[in-house]
């Protein structure tokens, strides 16, 4: 497998999510028994420069300027809005909790490398058909109109509308030259190469009546001459349309160019829509795929949902450590409200005479579209999103790691374009800043939790930092924190706290070794990739664009490579739902969810384990009399007599712990079932009991 390197890596998406069992008990109205208020101070140090980004300037041929965030006085102040996010990041993969930071999108993808890939077999099983996309609004719904088409050459474009079309252009930069609203007379001829390609020729009395339709940018892989052309569309069909094709256009507008999207949107033809390029199957002659040019993006099988097996990780039903801390939106009226306020944060010391500029960097990288990065892979044949058994390959983090230069690099050579290019006001590493936070009616273990993320561990610890902000790919960004924790009311050390957060998680986590919750690959990952001082061999530079680095890794089955050889598989894990789940006011959400055999099974489950709890909490001698209660009804009744005799011989032996309401209610369960006649055999032994049982808790005689 050829090795990818990024300067990020992934936490692996975990089989678990956490939700705690009092999850439909938080409340900013209602306090905790043991709920605690108060603050913590923040004193933030810069390991590495720092640029948290306000506003931007844009000057021609200048690299794009991201200025420090400042406040009226002209001092860099960090909001508390940015550690927020930061924070509430790390919660959600220490506390396990859902996997959120997506969209259930559908990539798409045009890989024409060779002819054995999934596109080349996509294309080779479809017919393409040109025509146009329209919203019906009687029917609510998009239809496709197809077309006919031939190939138009710019030269002829431009000598008869007097514009200046290059395939260099975008296809927006075209379309501002001649709108769809221009229609063009034409005739058709064809060429003299060995394909018989069909030309449209503009003619005043042409016998085609159509509109000139552009791409984008073609890739000159020859004579530039030849790729000097765009396509003219003529003879539409409304007889033949093709109707409820919504899915299929709204994965177009996803996976394709935003501006041009954006464009088209708005300025379609009025009583034509929008000019597309479908696959039809050769075989079924179904409609699958629509894209703006003749070989076009091809959405993937698999959307980013569909390759998260856990649905707790994306369902509303469920509510997490980070949901519950830091609130989050709802439907049903059940939205919370955060727990946690953040002030902005200010330089212990006057910084702005000490702000600088940074190298000209790249700031833009990799998308999930590169799947050997963002899919797990494992070895062998490369997974794609095409894949059934594909796994997204979690939360990703950037690595951190020291710039080598205090003015960042963006890459060895420093080569940059900078019409592509940013320069990002920095403070230097040293800098210190400081804050508050704010906090109400947290639990302990809730208070610990945050305390933890915050420290990245149960004590400060200046070798795992936090990356905030720019330029985080190149070094920038490296931050630590120091707490001074502040109660209203009580007394805890933040070591007590933290230590009980570890010790709760640890005993949540669903796998039986004592440590399994802070040996899990997840906080495993967590730590490494904060860890700065560990991390300064690792190569984090992205891979170079050309044919050795993103193409090649796609072809010779490349995968980002575990970090510091840290195993990524997570144990089998039995997984069952929180006791909160569906309860008190979270039945809203749960009712809302009727029909989803996910919610149901769920809630079933819940159930039980609420029911357990609450046996649980019962004095012993009422738990053995509902326990046996439960057991006798469906019991055949020859089956029903030892277990009444084992809670009677229980119930005298105990007669100094037990209650007496319960003996008397045992005594009239087993007499119901008739305890004192069957079987014929013990029925003397039976009522000796009984009878032993009235005595050790002064019943009354019947």
């Amino acid at each position: 497998m050829s090795e990818v390197h990024a300067p990020y890596h992934f936490v692996p998406l975990s089989k678990w999510v956490h939700m705690p069992d009092w999850a439909d008990q938080v409340s900013h109205d209602v306090p905790f028994s043991d709920g605690l208020s108060g603050s913590i101070e923040l004193k933030l140090q810069t390991h590495s420069p720092l640029c948290v980004g306000g506003d931007q300037t844009r000057v021609e041929g200048q690299p794009t300027k991201v200025h420090f965030q400042k406040d009226p006085a002209g001092e860099p102040v960090i909001p508390g809005s940015s550690i927020k996010g930061l924070l509430r990041s790390v919660l959600e993969v220490a506390g396990f909790g859902k996997f959120k930071a997506l969209d259930d999108q559908r990539l798409s993808h045009r890989n024409i490398a060779n002819s054995g890939t999934d596109y080349a077999n996509e294309i080779s099983n479809s017919r393409i058909q040109a025509g146009w996309v329209k919203f019906d609004n009687q029917a609510k719904s998009w239809i496709f109109t197809p077309c006919r088409f031939v190939k138009i050459k710019h030269k002829a474009i431009n000598e008869h509308f007097k514009t200046r079309i290059k395939n260099e252009s975008s296809a927006v930069d075209k379309y501002k030259q001649l709108d769809l609203t221009k229609s063009l007379k034409a005739g058709i001829v064809v060429g003299n190469d060995k394909n018989k390609t069909q030309w449209a020729v503009p003619e005043v009395n042409g016998k085609y009546n159509g509109h000139v339709i552009f791409t984008n940018k073609r890739i000159v892989n020859g004579k530039a001459e030849h790729y000097e052309f765009s396509y003219f569309f003529f003879d539409n069909n409304p007889e033949a349309p093709v109707r409820d094709i919504s899915p299929l256009v709204e994965q177009l507008f996803t996976n394709h160019n935003e501006e041009q999207v954006n464009h088209l949107k708005n300025n379609p033809h009025p009583d034509l829509g929008i000019p597309v390029f479908a696959l039809f199957d050769k075989q079924s002659n179904t409609l699958k795929h629509l894209g703006f040019a003749k070989m076009p993006r091809i959405a993937y099988k698999n959307s980013f949902v569909d390759l998260i097996k856990n649905n707790a990780h994306t369902h509303e039903t469920v509510f997490d450590l980070a949901e519950l801390i830091f609130g989050t939106l709802r439907d049903q009226e059940l939205s919370l409200k955060g727990r946690v306020g953040f002030t902005d944060l200010k330089p212990s010391l006057p910084a702005k005479s000490k702000l600088y500029w940074s190298n000209p960097l790249i700031l833009n990288g990799p998308k999930p579209s590169f799947y050997p990065a963002y899919l797990e892979q494992r070895g062998g044949k490369l997974q794609t999103y095409n894949d059934d058994g594909a796994q997204l390959a979690g939360w990703k983090r950037y690595i951190a790691k020291q710039p080598e230069q205090a003015e960042l690099a963006s890459s060895a050579d420093n080569s940059v374009k900078v019409n592509v290019a940013s320069q990002l006001e920095l403070v230097p590493q040293q800098t210190q800043f400081e804050g508050r936070l704010v906090f109400h009616n947290l639990r302990p273990v809730e208070l610990g939790a945050l305390l933890w993320c915050i420290q990245l561990g149960t004590e400060v610890n200046t070798q795992h930092v936090h990356g905030l902000g720019h330029g985080k790919p190149f070094g920038a960004g490296l931050v630590s924190f120091t707490p001074v924790l502040n109660l209203r009311d009580g007394e805890h050390s933040i070591n007590e706290l933290t230590n009980a957060f570890v010790d709760y998680m640890n005993q949540a986590y669903p796998d039986t070794p004592e440590n399994a919750w802070i040996d899990s690959p997840q906080i495993k990952y967590l730590m490494l990739l904060t860890d700065y001082q560990a991390n300064a061999d690792v190569d984090t530079a992205y891979m170079s664009l050309d044919g050795k680095g993103f193409k090649d890794a796609k072809s010779n089955n490349g995968g980002l490579p575990s970090l510091h050889g840290q195993a990524r598989k997570e144990p089998l894990l039995k997984t069952e739902p929180s006791v909160a789940f569906g309860r008190g006011r979270l039945a809203k959400l749960v009712d809302a969810a009727k029909d989803d055999r996910w919610v149901q099974s769920q809630q079933q489950v819940a159930q039980e384990l609420q029911e357990q709890a609450a046996l649980a909490r019962l004095p012993e001698c009422q738990q053995i009399l509902q326990k046996l209660s439960e057991e006798l009804e469906p019991m055949a009744p020859e089956n029903r007599a030892e277990p009444m005799r084992n809670a009677v011989q229980q119930f005298i032996e105990h007669s100094t712990e037990y209650q007496k309401e319960s003996a008397e209610a045992l005594r009239k369960l087993v007499r119901a079932y008739e305890f004192h006649k069957k079987p014929k055999k013990r029925k003397d032994e039976h009522k000796d009991l009984l009878e032993q049982l009235a005595q050790a808790y002064q019943l009354q005689p019947l």
